[in-house]
């Protein structure tokens, strides 16, 4: 029989330590083996990978796909963590190894240096990961939303040279992989072109475009790309597939709107975005009245050509129209451009935009959750007094629940609005109602990661920061909360370039400048945060102060004593004009070293129950204190802010 060679990418699995096992209980050690083959065998298949062999406690399995054998490597490893997290018995641990290159197929088994190549390195992988080569590396990277960690190079046996070996994600069961976003296929409805006469409709493609998200978001199982990435690619010209492949779908929306007085067409077509091949092309012919009633007919149209089966209830939800005022929805899409600028002009800006859209409809839920968020925001940062914040956010989020109840983005902003108010009961429950009525809601994963933060489950934090990025992975906004909490959650090199690119961007986020500074300064490398630190300076001025808080951690690193008093004296000026600012003002005197002054703050940030205070424990100004007994003994007369780690929502 001739040998048949192609490219394939090469998969083993291993069950650690079964030998042992066995040796010391085989009945129950070939119980685990059944039951992970039954894990992991039905596995293959939905990933287009094949089975070629068992090998005695794991298997060899061929994929045509890098992409799809490296994702099958994750589900397979999340399965088994969800088997030990049930389980009461012994866990089941597997490693996994993962290679790409040239195999000869003979006799129904496969054979080559590839093949070899891979039965090595999965003896390189940690109990519960993955290792890759550094040839697998090269095609997935950009495309999964997990961190890629180089390993040593490593000589392994049979091997004529060192192997560049890397780490996908983190070993399950230690601290789990990220849950996948879910279980279906991944979605970007790209904008929608504006061909109408006048220029001016631009707003009502705009508008198009952001409902079709939404409700193409209601269908149960999808993965749906947020808006402010799909909005990087307005006016694009790049190939459906380049574009699937940077926001990781496999499958397009996109349009063109035509509007004439009130008449408007729409032609929508569904791609395939790996072959760039058109599933089907559909045209609608009505009144503007009508497009939330078109929205819903193409949810459903993409529904069926995924064959996603929907109850009465989704069916429903699907034509649900958030507003039908298209100068109102013109309004509140100028509020969310503002309001990602992180700024204090930027906020009011928003909120402008915000309150008119509501004046121009008085039903509008999400104009007045988004402003709700934008409170918050400012609130948090200390722009605005909490309190004036905290009242207003929970006036507009209240209002946004009692004219819809469904809203994800509602229950999310009231979420926040309990959390400020040290409700933490009340916040679980309402971000788990958040995440269940949005699960694509990135912001709603980047609060859950904070809340993580706060709990020092560091580990889960930067999984939920993953999520957040693989929902929304060109947003500025969200890269820059997810690096916030990758850098909390001490991992400030994949922090880094993350604020790097949410600079590129927006180079106006002072936000993200801010930060970056603060993440080489982590690093000891204070040449860079400096002019990255004064430009976030720069651009909020001094109305954000803990961003001069920063700065002064800097200034204390330098030894420059004189210029963090100096920063302290702007921040007690500010408050002087009936702002905010007595936790910039404690971060700033710990970093002087003047702990009477600190101690002072901080009671009067605790007495104005100021957000930032919640994070107490990991604000990085108090770090030097954290054993220090005077200050154990403060804040567990005040109220210890950190509680202790429960499950979380």
């Amino acid at each position: 029989m001739a040998a048949r060679r192609r490219l394939a990418a090469i998969m083993f699995t291993d069950v650690v330590g079964f030998t042992a096992a066995t040796r010391a209980d085989e009945p129950g050690a070939l119980a685990r083996l059944r039951e992970q083959e039954g894990i992991v065998r039905p596995l293959f298949p939905p990933y287009g990978g094949k089975e070629i062999k068992s090998t005695g406690d794991g298997f060899l399995a061929e994929f045509d796909s890098v992409l799809k054998a490296a994702e099958c490597g994750l589900e397979i490893q999340r399965r088994i963590g969800e088997r030990n997290a049930k389980s009461s018995g012994s866990p089941v641990e597997l490693r996994i190894g993962i290679h790409v290159g040239d195999v000869e197929e003979l006799g129904g088994d496969i054979h080559g240096d590839a093949v070899n190549v891979a039965a090595r390195i999965v003896t390189a992988a940690e109990p519960g990961g993955i290792c890759l080569t550094e040839q697998v590396v090269d095609q997935i990277r950009d495309r999964i939303p997990l961190p890629l960690e180089r390993m040593p190079s490593q000589s392994l046996k049979g091997l004529p040279s060192p192997v560049r070996l890397y780490r996908l994600g983190r070993p399950a069961g230690r601290a789990d992989l990220p849950s996948r976003m879910s279980d279906g296929p991944r979605i970007a409805v790209l904008p929608f072109a504006n061909i109408s006469p006048d220029p001016k409709d631009e707003y009502f493609a705009d508008g198009m475009t952001e409902e079709l998200i939404s409700s193409v978001s209601r269908l149960p199982g999808v993965g749906v790309i947020s808006r402010t990435s799909v909005m990087q690619f307005k006016n694009t010209t790049r190939p459906v597939v380049e574009i699937g492949r940077e926001l990781h779908v496999g499958t397009v929306v996109e349009g063109s709107v035509r509007k004439a007085g009130d008449r408007v067409r729409i032609t929508v077509q569904l791609i395939d975005a790996e072959t760039d091949r058109h599933l089907w092309v559909e045209s609608y012919d009505r009144t503007v009245d009508d497009v939330f009633v078109v929205q819903g007919e193409i949810a459903q149209r993409v529904a069926d050509s995924l064959k996603i089966r929907l109850q009465s209830t989704d069916a429903q939800h699907l034509a649900r129209a958030p507003t039908r005022n298209m100068e109102a929805y013109s309004a509140y899409l100028k509020g969310l451009a503002q309001a990602g600028k992180s700024t204090d002009e930027g906020n009011k800006q928003a909120l402008s935009s915000l309150f008119e859209a509501a004046a121009l409809d008085p039903h509008f839920a999400v104009a007045y959750a988004e402003a709700a968020h934008v409170f918050l925001h400012s609130g948090f940062f200390e722009m605005i007094p909490l309190e004036e914040a905290l009242s207003e956010a929970t006036r507009l989020a209240r209002t946004a629940l009692e004219l819809d109840p469904t809203l994800a983005d509602a229950h999310l902003v009231m979420a926040e609005v309990l959390r400020s108010r040290w409700d933490l009961t009340g916040f679980e429950q309402e971000l788990r109602v958040a995440l269940d009525l949005g699960p694509n809601l990135a912001q709603a994963h980047s609060v859950r990661a904070s809340y993580f933060i706060h709990l020092g489950r560091k580990d889960e934090a930067a999984q939920e920061s993953a999520i957040a990025l693989a929902l929304d992975p060109l947003s500025p906004q969200v890269q820059q909360s997810a690096a916030t909490w990758y850098l909390y959650a001490d991992r400030v090199d994949k922090a880094i370039p993350i604020f790097e690119e949410a600079i590129a961007r927006d180079p106006e986020s002072a936000f993200a400048w801010g930060n970056l500074g603060l993440s080489h300064l982590r690093q000891g490398k204070l040449d860079l945060a400096l002019p990255e630190m004064q430009q976030s300076v720069a651009k909020h001025g001094t109305t954000h102060p803990l961003e001069l808080s920063d700065l002064a951690y800097l200034y204390a690193r330098l030894g420059k004593r004189e210029e963090v008093l100096r920063i302290a004296d702007q921040i007690l000026q500010f408050r002087g004009e009936g702002h905010a600012g007595a936790f910039a003002l404690a971060s700033v005197y710990a970093h002087a070293g003047d702990r009477a002054k600190m101690f002072e703050w901080l009671e009067i940030a605790h007495r104005e129950r100021v957000q930032a205070y919640y994070f107490l424990r990991l604000e990085f100004a108090f770090e030097k204190f954290w054993d220090d007994a005077e200050f154990r003994a403060f804040i567990e007369r005040l109220g210890d802010p950190a509680p202790e780690a429960g499950p979380g929502p």
